[in-house]
């Protein structure tokens, strides 16, 4: 009987114990879920943020290409007219140098 109680008490401390540790493992798995949720939150949170920057860099670059595309136009416009400039300035040295 003295044995019977013993083993009992053991097996009930040994069950204690066990839903001691169930109730932690449970305690960290609701914390982990928690955490889940808030990085799930803080994801979607940052991938909007990210696509509103993807798009804006995709604006901007697109702007620039377009301003690209003038200065050039206007660089070859100014590149004609200093190339006939140049050469009104070749034509009056040589009249200078027949005078």
């Amino acid at each position: 009987m003295e044995d019977r109680k013993k083993l009992l008490s053991n097996a009930e401390h040994e069950l204690r114990r066990q839903k001691r540790m169930l109730e932690k493992k449970r305690e960290l798995i609701e914390a982990d879920r928690q955490q889940l949720e808030e990085n799930s939150v803080n994801f979607e949170t940052e991938k909007i943020e990210f696509e509103s920057l993807a798009e804006k860099i995709q604006e901007t670059s697109e702007r620039l290409q377009s301003e690209r595309e003038i200065v050039l136009e206007e660089k070859a416009g100014f590149d004609f007219e200093k190339e006939q400039l140049d050469k009104v300035k070749h034509d009056i040295d040589i009249e200078r140098s027949l005078l």
